[in-house]
């Protein structure tokens, strides 16, 4: 009997790393998906945490590159590969800021549809030639594709494309604040006249 507890110890001690790897190879695609959210992973005695060594990495970046956190820019292109879609969605959010900043500083006339913000925006804008009509066209394809990625289920985009996506959002972005801030010094120069 010593024979078969010793074939029955043998098959305990290797049936759980077999499930295990099993597990592993059957859902590859899906624990992958899962694994940056993964902060602790714990088998019997054998435990990892990564929450502190990931965030002690995050820490190290950010000090030894410092634009990594106050450019919002570099932050989502170095995100974009693997959060394409989210990416895109917050660079036109970053966009229709920029676009709610100039229209409230300069034109406070500006009234937008709670249904249709992003597109009387874009028909504001060109109404008033804020945008030409290559930045106007630009604008309506970005805001065309950030309703397919809000709207359409399962839409998706790849890294490369959130990137393209990202740059032109800021080409945009910039555009506006220098039109902003001229339009600002343009203003203040005014007023400083008129009250000489």
């Amino acid at each position: 009997m010593e024979w078969m507890e010793f074939i029955v110890g043998i098959l305990n001690a290797i049936a759980w790393p077999a499930a295990v790897l099993v597990v592993i190879f059957a859902f590859k695609r899906q624990l992958v998906l899962i694994a940056p959210f993964t902060k602790k992973l714990k088998f019997k005695d054998f435990e990892v945490e990564f929450s502190n060594d990931i965030d002690q990495l995050v820490e190290k970046a950010q000090t030894a590159f410092p634009e990594l956190k106050s450019d919002p820019k570099i932050r989502l292109i170095s995100s974009a590969r693997h959060l394409p879609n989210s990416c895109i969605l917050e660079a036109w959010d970053q966009l229709h800021q920029e676009t709610r900043n100039l229209t409230q500083a300069h034109f406070p006339e500006a009234n937008f549809s709670e249904d249709t913000p992003y597109k009387d925006t874009e028909i504001f804008l060109t109404q008033e030639e804020v945008l030409d009509q290559r930045k106007s066209k630009l604008f309506n394809e970005l805001r065309r594709l950030r309703n397919k990625i809000a709207h359409a289920e399962g839409y998706e985009v790849g890294g490369q494309e959130a990137i393209q996506y990202i740059e032109l959002c800021y080409r945009l972005i910039d555009f506006l604040k220098d039109l902003n801030k001229t339009l600002s010094e343009s203003s203040a120069a005014l007023e400083a006249s008129v009250e000489n």
